[in-house]
This record gives structure tokens, sequence and C-alpha cells, in this order.
């Protein structure tokens, strides 16, 4: 299964940056205040030796689920997996929604259906324009259009893919009716062609039909309030660093 494999992949990650974390001036403060100032690739690499902390880690993990970048809130969320913490659960929900329009898979379903009919609309003006040899510059900036827009759905698309498999982990190791809150978005997900690529679709199916069966009992029990959306602005900045574990945890808390 493809998402074991995935697990696998970063469960050793998280065991060969056990050196790294030794080698780390700082240890738990500076790589939280790394997590804050670094390159995107810098926070990956962070991530990853954050996983040696075990639960600790969960809460800056956490909050790295809102980074702007996308393989750095997939690291996280793989670290999250592998960490197997109950507390993920509902940032990682949360997580899911960000990457659809309107926090809603209905809703970027529906957008993606309007925006590729008027990109089809675009495309026939400009095939009639260059036919008559008033626009061929046109049909490169349509084709331009297209690359960005196939770019960002195959990293949203992975992003997705990323989360849902992180969810669907959690759920095979806690029962909580929380998780029942994302089914109506992965039900979308699992049929939204559009959108989203075979593999997605595909590991929204399976995670809608284990969380279903697992969490078949607690069904009719009330779904939490929807937790506060974590924010990278819970971290301390470089100059505002604590200097203990137990700052940071406290800092995270206000």
């Amino acid at each position: 299964m493809a998402f074991e494999a995935r697990l696998v992949e970063w469960s050793e990650a998280i065991e060969r940056s056990h050196a790294e974390v030794r080698e780390t001036p700082g240890g738990y403060d500076a790589l939280v205040e790394r997590l804050v100032s670094g390159s995107p690739i810098d926070k990956v690499s962070v991530i990853r030796q954050l996983g040696f902390y075990g639960s600790q880690a969960v809460p800056p993990l956490c909050a790295a689920l809102k980074d702007p970048a996308y393989q750095v809130r997939e690291a996280a969320a793989g670290a999250l997996a592998a960490l197997g913490d109950e507390r993920a659960i509902a940032p990682l929900a949360e997580a899911l929604k960000d990457c659809f329009e309107g926090r809603s898979a209905l809703r970027n379903l529906l957008g993606g259906i309007g925006r590729a009919l008027g990109m089809l609309v675009l495309l026939l003006v400009m095939v009639a324009l260059s036919i008559v040899g008033q626009s061929v510059v046109g049909l490169h900036y349509w084709w331009g259009l297209v690359a960005d827009w196939a770019r960002q759905r195959i990293a949203r698309t992975e992003l997705v893919r990323v989360l849902t498999d992180a969810l669907l982990q959690l759920c095979e190791q806690t029962e909580s009716p929380e998780l029942r809150r994302v089914l109506p978005d992965l039900k979308v997900v699992a049929v939204d062609v559009i959108r989203h690529g075979r593999q997605t679709r595909a590991s929204s199916r399976t995670a809608v039909a284990r969380i279903e069966a697992l969490t078949s009992q607690l069904r009719d029990l009330p779904l939490p309030a929807a937790s506060e959306r974590p924010s990278v602005n819970v971290l301390p900045t470089p100059s505002q660093a604590p200097e203990t574990l137990a700052g940071v945890v406290e800092s995270m808390r206000v």
C-alpha cells in the first residue's frame, strides 16, 4: 500500500534525524526558532529533527501546517502521522480545509468547473482570433495559464493526499468524533476529477471507508466545537524565543 510505504519513509527519516538532533546547538528551542525563520528547505529539515522529541514536538508541528510552503505542510503532516498523537487530528482537519477554495471541497469543485469552462471559452476565442491572424500571442498566453493551473493543481492535490493519509493513520490509532468532520470534504474529493489526481481520489475513498467503519459507533455523538485554527504566529520569533521547553509550551497555550 502506497501510504504504508510513505509512513515507513517518514519513520525512517525521523530515525535518521536523531544524529542531526544531537549535533544541533540549542536543541529543541533552536529547532523551533528555525521553524519560524528558516527557508522552506530548512524548515523541512527541522521538521524531520523535531520528530525525535515525540509528543513535545506536536504543537510546533501543528503550527507548521499553516506555513505558506506546500512542502513544509506536507512534511509536518507526515511527521504528525508518524508520531500518532491524537492532538494532531483537529489541526490536520483544519489544514485539509485550507486546501479548498472557501474552505469547502464542494465549493472548490464548483469553482474548478467554472474555471475550466472559462478557460475553454478563452481557448475558443484565441483559436478563432489566430485563424484570422489576429492573436498568435494569445495562444501562448492561454498555454501559460494552463501550465500555471496544472502546477498549482499538482502541488495542491499532493498536499490533500498527504493530509488525508495522515488523518487515516491517526484514525487507525484512535477513534475520535473529530474525524467524522472531514467526511463530507473527503467524499467530494473522491469524485473530483478536475481538481484532484487519481491517487488523491483513491486515498480519499479509502479514508472515507475506514473512518466511517472505525467511528460508526460515534456517529450519534456531538462533534466537538471547531477548534481555533493554528497559526505560525503562535511560535516564538527569533527575538522572543523562550529559553526553556516549558516556555515554548506556555507560549502556545496563551
